[in-house]
């Protein structure tokens, strides 16, 4: 996580499109390797103002993983990030979800597209 972080950041998508298992995908690899598989460039009409609306996938710098669980695919796992929002003045966190999918394969472990 930590790493998919510092790469999205960095704009690495090179990188970053590396650790994608596309074999089974209509995503074709110069979507990932130009960014814009990753970065979303015009804002959503209800865009969150912390700038999550960026991040097409995996997941927004600074979500963290929370848990992974087997998806209905052999080999394959739901990862759950989250984000939590100090709203500050006495008030609950603001919270919010994300999810991903990996495979786990010979090559080890890969981000799916969704």
């Amino acid at each position: 996580m930590p790493l998919i972080t510092r790469l999205l950041e960095a704009r690495d998508f090179e990188t970053l499109a590396s650790y994608y298992d596309l074999s089974d995908s209509t995503v074709d690899r110069s979507e990932l390797v130009s960014g814009a598989f990753f970065i979303r460039q015009d804002r959503p009409p209800a865009a969150h103002p912390g700038g999550f609306w960026r991040y097409k996938h995996p997941f927004a710098p600074g979500f963290r993983f929370l848990y992974a669980v087997p998806a209905d695919e052999p080999d394959v796992f739901s990862v759950q990030v989250e984000i939590r929002i100090e709203q500050g003045a006495g008030l609950e966190d603001q919270v919010g979800l994300n999810e991903f999918r990996m495979v786990r394969s010979a090559a080890g472990w890969q981000v799916l597209p969704p």
